[in-house]
């Protein structure tokens, strides 16, 4: 059998789902403000909202994890979201 002589265009018009330098520039600049506001918070803080934000753990799983009562991994966390809403508000439109 033979191959269709005519073949739908439509399958090669493929979209580059890669960020733009522009886009990759931004946002390495973002990361960058983010972990400069990281590094200002207290160690405690900062370990709490790394294990819930960049690792996935819940509340509870950090308890068990770090020994902590519940309710200290809950106000870290609080404390230090605080204190990153403060750092980071003057970048909040571009963030």
């Amino acid at each position: 059998d033979a191959a269709p002589s005519c073949i739908n265009a439509e399958v090669f018009d493929l979209q580059d789902l890669r960020p733009s330098p522009e886009r990759s520039s931004i946002d390495a600049g973002r990361s960058r403000i983010i972990q400069e506001a990281m590094a200002e918070l207290p160690i405690e803080q900062r370990r709490a909202i790394e294990l819930t934000y960049f690792t996935g753990l819940s509340h509870s799983e950090i308890a068990a994890e770090t020994g902590l009562p519940i309710g200290t991994v809950k106000t870290r966390i609080r404390l230090g979201m605080i204190r990153l809403r403060e750092l980071l508000g003057p970048y909040a439109e571009g963030l």
